[in-house]
């Protein structure tokens, strides 16, 4: 999120290209002054807005259809549709299952209801988003940017259309590995 947000990414190859007041060309937000969409509300979900909520998030959306208005509350969010999250929300973080029921949550439709300080972060499930339309998007700037953990494709193919795209961060699956978290589920797996 911070990467994306901050435009890390991009500022490095700048200013290690001998560019300098980078942010005087480029818009910039702050995170606590955006409203942040979750789409899904588990375990995930709860921590990283905990996390969050240390740059300042105060105004929360969360759709997930197996929670009550109550649960949400219990955690500061207010429940709310898929469509409602992408009319408002600067910060989309996905965090749900890949079922028939969100498989491309994420297309055409749900991002031409977002806005050019929208991104989007998923480290859930690839399926979640159509890659397509996503770049389709992005290309437009049409949306601020994503960073993205998983694909539907997995190796990134390479003829993938978000290559090459200055407001994508791309990663390989491993936005949870770690040499402690491999041994934290072998253990778990063997408790």
């Amino acid at each position: 999120t911070l990467a994306l947000v901050r435009r890390v990414v991009t500022r490095d190859k700048q200013v290690k290209a001998g560019e300098w007041n980078i942010a005087q060309r480029e818009p910039m937000h702050r995170i606590g002054d955006s409203t942040l969409g979750l789409i899904g509300f588990g375990k995930i979900a709860r921590s990283y807005l905990e996390r969050m909520r240390g740059f300042g998030i105060r105004n929360v959306l969360a759709y997930d259809p197996y929670i009550t208005d109550e649960f949400a509350a219990q955690f500061g969010a207010r429940k709310a549709s898929v469509e409602e999250i992408c009319r408002n929300a600067q910060i989309i973080s996905l965090h749900a299952p890949a079922t028939a029921e969100t498989r491309n949550i994420i297309n055409a439709q749900t991002l031409a209801l977002m806005n050019e300080r929208t991104c989007i972060i998923n480290t859930s499930r690839g399926a979640l988003v159509d890659t397509a339309a996503l770049a389709g998007a992005l290309k437009e700037n049409m949306i601020f940017g994503a960073a993205l953990d998983v694909l539907d494709k997995e190796p990134l193919a390479a003829d993938c259309p978000l290559i090459g795209l200055n407001n994508v961060i791309l990663t390989d699956h491993t936005g949870w590995y770690s040499e402690a978290s491999v041994q934290s589920i072998q253990a778990k797996a063997a408790q």
